[in-house]
């Protein structure tokens, strides 16, 4: 379990007085800008935002994506990221630069924007604080520090992979796994792989990690540029073993308590003293035992192989600067799959579920609201952030520039177990697909690799051209 956050943030007792000049002798003051319009009722307030005259008490804070209009984009990208990752540059110990808007009041624009920096657990405070004072004096360069505030803390990066349905349709968002490792992960959704005008098969796209055994140094080598297998890979199961094992016990417990139950009932029926309701209520528990039972015995007869994984990107960098972290499964050809998903009900608002007759591939951009069905959040909605992030995800020491997505209404957009869900745009296109996020923080952003990187890259490693099958 993460340690408890140590945050710091800037209060005005720690404001400092900086030169117009920066270390190379060049002025600033060319690159200041006037940010009124970015700044928010919270941002004169010192420290954190309190919420006792909101009438209520929040405990964490909120998170907002930042929309492409807001004049702070520019500044970051054109000055100030290259500015804070500068200073981070030769320690190894930072894991996430995430810009968004963050506070307790309900409206995005009434919280301040915060440079939020994660330092891997465990980290000095006095390391903390230092790099804390360094970016504030970034901020305080380029004017924006009345607006725009800054918290380093401790945190967990995590690439998000730890019940499921014993049907025998492989669809997105299924909890899938690598037989014999306690590690669960979602199915984004099919592909095609296409050779010289030849149907290569059809394969299920999730992410490396959810496949690759870590701990096993031979394999990290095996599974390391992407090309295919040559000889049959690690088997892969839906539901992964820990979701099957978990349920598994769940059902038996279940079994275990209509069992006693149904039995002192039984002996006070045979003794005569059982009334016509507690009569009514052995009835209702033997049909439940009975239908429990049948449920076990589809849990230990269901056929859970989904397939064998074909090739592996291991952990890589894309000629975007983006995270690679994918993996296609080849699926048994007894199988039925499909790239439909769900229609949640009352969730009018997804309007491609379920109705689609084609999927495609789509350039998402700043500001787009994207969907993904997750092994563990299930469905979830989300906004992309206008700036990239910086982080680096274990166990891979790269540095990568992410698409950064934030959950709806301060809600999670994902959490462990939803790595290789596929994010779609609202009219069912595909976009990307998510990759992990903050482990001790769920509201905080969640990371997505575009799809037109993955796919380049599989075409790479491969010779195959992808396509979108919507249906076996």
């Amino acid at each position: 379990m993460a340690s408890p956050a140590h945050r710091l943030v800037k209060t005005s007792a720690s404001r400092r007085a900086l030169n117009s000049s920066d270390e190379s002798g060049t002025s600033a003051e060319s690159d200041l800008v006037s940010l009124t319009s970015i700044r928010s009722n919270a941002s004169s307030q010192s420290g954190p935002i309190f919420t006792e005259d909101l009438g209520f008490q929040r405990h964490h804070p909120l998170n907002f994506p930042i929309p492409p209009s807001d004049p702070f984009v520019n500044l970051w990208e054109t000055r100030m990221e290259q500015a804070v990752m500068t200073t981070l540059v030769n320690d190894k110990q930072w894991a996430s630069v995430d810009v968004i808007r963050r506070g307790h009041r309900r409206k995005s624009e009434d919280n301040a924007i915060v440079i939020l920096v994660h330092f891997q657990y465990p980290t000095a405070d006095d390391k903390l604080r230092s790099y804390w004072e360094n970016i504030t004096r970034i901020t305080e360069t380029y004017n924006c520090s009345d607006d725009v505030k800054v918290e380093v803390c401790e945190g967990v990066l995590s690439r998000h992979a730890t019940q499921d349905d014993y049907n025998g349709l492989l669809s997105p968002g299924r909890s899938i796994g690598r037989v014999g490792l306690e590690q669960s992960g979602t199915l984004g959704g099919f592909v095609k792989l296409i050779k010289d005008g030849a149907d290569q098969g059809i394969y299920a796209m999730t992410c490396h990690h959810v496949v690759v055994d870590e701990d096993n140094k031979a394999e990290k080598e095996f599974f390391l540029h992407g090309k295919p297998i040559s000889q049959s890979g690690p088997a892969i199961a839906y539901p992964s073993d820990p979701d099957h094992d978990s349920h598994t016990k769940l059902v038996k417990s279940t079994v275990k308590f209509f069992e006693k139950e149904i039995a002192q009932l039984q002996s006070r029926l045979d003794e005569g003293y059982l009334t016509d309701k507690a009569q009514e209520t052995l009835k209702s528990h033997q049909d439940i035992l009975h239908r429990m039972n049948a449920q076990l015995d589809h849990c230990k007869d269901f056929e859970r192989l989904a397939g064998l994984v074909y090739c592996s990107s291991g952990f890589r960098v894309a000629k975007t600067g983006a995270s690679l972290d994918w993996a296609l499964v080849a699926v048994d050809k007894a199988k039925q799959w499909t790239n439909q998903y769900p229609k949640p009900e009352g969730e009018a608002f997804f309007p491609a579920f379920g109705q689609r007759h084609s999927i495609e591939c789509t350039t998402m951009t700043i500001g787009d609201v994207g969907f993904k069905s997750g092994r563990s959040t299930k469905i979830t909605s989300g906004e992309f952030n206008a700036i990239k992030s910086n982080v680096r995800l274990p166990p891979s020491p790269l540095a990568t520039r992410e698409w950064c997505f934030v959950g709806h209404d301060a809600n999670p957009f994902s959490t462990k177990g939803d790595s290789g869900a596929w994010v779609l745009s609202l009219n069912g296109n595909l976009g990307g697909m998510l990759l992990g996020g903050h482990a001790e923080d769920e509201s905080k952003p969640t990371y997505v690799t575009p799809i037109e990187a993955i796919f380049e890259d599989i075409k790479e490693q491969t010779g195959c051209e992808v396509e979108l099958p919507l249906a076996s």
